[in-house]
């Protein structure tokens, strides 16, 4: 092929390429999200707004229809100013592809519709996991005296003391006080110690 020749293909494929994007970027509707997310169980509103990148006093109307899925517990609402609501309180995990469809009125009167398409997802609710309880360590058993019958002991009367002395609970100074006995009582003796004191 000759320079020239290159040269007008490579013009006329530059033009086609013009011509084939010229439509799809003048006038053009678009929306601020493409994807909302929901969790089943939880309310949310999720807002946001289509845009006409043109003169937008000829954007008269558009219908809601196809993002309302009952199915799912969501609604769609039109709000002042171009926006557009979906809120509600998902009752089941999926979800869909809402459509948003665009009456445009050109300059010269004649009607166009477009149709955008927004993702609505909805999540499964995450269940926190429940920790497991540490066990409760069981109470050290509590030692109890041997029951004596005492009526059956021999009875010794305090004495040699000035007002009381100490009960222990073994025959050893260093043990345990388990109460008081006063000058005069009486009281049963459960054994005798080894040298009878």
């Amino acid at each position: 092929m000759k320079r020239t020749q290159v040269r007008a293909l490579t013009l006329a494929i530059l033009l086609t390429l013009t011509l084939c994007l010229l439509p799809t970027v003048a006038g053009a509707v678009t929306l601020s999200k493409n994807r909302l997310e929901f969790t089943v169980g939880e309310y949310k509103d999720e807002r946001f707004q289509w845009q006409f990148d043109d003169n937008e006093k000829f954007l008269n109307d558009f219908d809601l229809s196809g993002c309302d899925s009952k199915e799912y517990g969501l609604e769609a609402w039109s709000k002042p100013d171009r926006w557009i609501s979906i809120s509600g309180t998902p009752t089941k995990k999926g979800g869909y592809t809402g459509e948003i469809i665009i009456k445009v009125i050109k300059s010269d009167f004649t009607e166009e519709t477009k149709t955008l398409f927004i993702e609505i997802v909805i999540n499964e609710k995450q269940t926190p996991e429940t920790p497991t309880p540490t066990p409760t360590p069981a109470p050290a058993p509590v030692e109890r005296p041997e029951v004596v019958d005492y009526s059956r002991c021999e009875q010794a009367l305090i004495r040699g003391v000035k007002e009381w002395c100490n009960i222990r609970q073994r025959a050893d100074i260093s043990s345990d006080i388990i109460g008081r006995a006063m000058l005069g009582q009486r009281i049963s003796l459960i054994c005798w110690n080894e040298d009878e004191t």
